[in-house]
């Protein structure tokens, strides 16, 4: 399954259409054609079911169908380490 990262909003029933790297991607290098389905995800509205509508060279839309997993919020990251010398601080 093909999963690409969306920066804009998804939800049921809108059309996105997708960068053109992503198009080239599509058509060129996993040489899908219209009404493939494909996974697109991003950090607030989890993974969505999407298939592809429009397949052309000048554009690649896709139409989305429904939430396929949730999105999950990340614990928050701490770094914690002994005091060092500023030389390998900076390394650090």
């Amino acid at each position: 399954m093909v999963r690409l990262y969306i920066d804009s909003q998804l939800d049921t029933g809108k059309l996105i259409l997708l960068q053109e790297h992503q198009a080239h991607y599509l058509r060129n290098v996993r040489r899908l054609t219209s009404q493939n389905s494909i996974h697109l995800f991003n950090e607030r509205d989890g993974e969505w079911l999407a298939t592809l509508e429009t397949l052309s060279k000048s554009k690649v839309m896709a139409e989305v169908k429904q939430q396929v997993r949730m999105a999950i919020k990340e614990p928050e990251v701490k770094l914690l380490f002994a005091p060092l010398k500023p030389d390998a601080l900076h390394f650090l």
